[in-house]
């Protein structure tokens, strides 16, 4: 039997935050920035997001200003979903430590943890352009678990991707595919019943 989870560990866009298509940008060409090379680079910390949007821009000759850009890109994100602080309030409430994990940036940063208020939900925030690594690598999750003195199997993870999960479980961590902060209440359930 696996030890009791101590700490619980949930991503952002797509479980909690609800995540939209750019605004003004075609969808086959919201899909090619969504696999550049430069969003890796964007979301590890390792270019600004000016010289993102400047890279995009003419990467994929969009005619686009870099101001109409830089808000189509940040209106990707699209509010929290229903339900999702009072997930983590309940959690937390339930003796867990809960934290994020996410593959971010520091454009969508200010508005996750500022504009939708998440920066005093969570015990702990992770996010990847200040660890400097990305889901599905090791060391963004071994990060998480270390920061926070928690043995892999003692941790839940729940993302909306597949490959972010199975990045988790390579470090053993227990981990769901969710896309709702009611999905990841309906795991708990199952996980946490005595």
């Amino acid at each position: 039997m696996p030890p009791a989870p101590t700490l619980i560990l949930l991503d952002l866009g797509g479980v909690l935050v609800r995540l939209k298509g750019m605004p003004g940008i075609a969808p086959d060409v919201h899909q090619l920035l969504g696999r550049s090379p430069s969003l890796l680079d964007l979301e590890t910390g390792r270019i600004s997001g000016d010289e993102y949007i400047a890279g995009a821009l003419g990467d994929l000759s969009l005619t686009l200003s870099a101001e109409a850009f830089r808000t189509s890109f940040l209106g990707i994100l699209d509010g929290l979903y229903d339900g999702a602080i009072e997930l983590i309030h309940d959690l937390k409430a339930s003796g867990h430590t809960v934290a994020a994990l996410s593959n971010t940036n520091a454009l969508h940063w200010p508005i996750l943890i500022h504009d939708l208020g998440l920066a005093n939900a969570f015990d702990h925030m992770f996010a990847s352009h200040l660890i400097g690594a990305h889901k599905p690598h090791p060391a963004i999750y071994l990060t998480a678990i270390q920061t926070l003195g928690c043995e892999p199997g003692s941790a839940l993870f729940f993302d909306d991707r597949i490959e972010n999960v199975e990045g988790a479980r390579r470090v053993g961590i227990r981990s769901w595919q969710a896309n709702s902060p009611q999905e990841v209440s309906s795991i708990l359930a199952d996980e946490l019943r005595p």
